[in-house]
C-alpha cells in the first residue's frame, strides 16, 4: 500500500510539474520508501508540506525519519 499523502502521489499535480521539480519529487519519494521498507519511520516534513497545503510548488522536500544517521548511511550504502 502506498504510504505517502495523497498529494505526493497526485499524478495530474505530478504532470503539472517542471521535469526538475518531479525529478527532485520522485528522488525524495525514493528515499520515504526506501527507509520504510527498512522499517524506519520516515515521512515528508517542514516546507514542501505547508507549501502543498497552501497550494504553491514546493522549494525542496525535507524528510523526518527515526533512523539515525548510521542507520540513514548503512541503508543508502548498499
Amino acid at each position: 500500500k502506498e504510504s505517502l499523502p495523497e498529494y505526493i502521489t497526485d499524478k495530474a499535480k505530478q504532470e503539472a510539474m517542471s521535469p526538475e521539480a518531479a525529478k527532485e519529487l520522485e528522488a525524495a519519494k525514493m528515499i520515504v520508501r526506501n527507509l520504510q521498507a527498512d522499517g524506519e519511520i520516515a515521512v515528508l516534513a517542514g516546507g514542501s508540506v505547508r507549501d502543498e497545503l497552501m497550494g504553491l510548488a514546493a522549494k525542496d522536500y525535507d524528510i523526518a525519519t527515526s533512523a539515525s544517521p548510521d542507520r540513514v548511511q548503512q541503508i543508502f550504502s548498499d
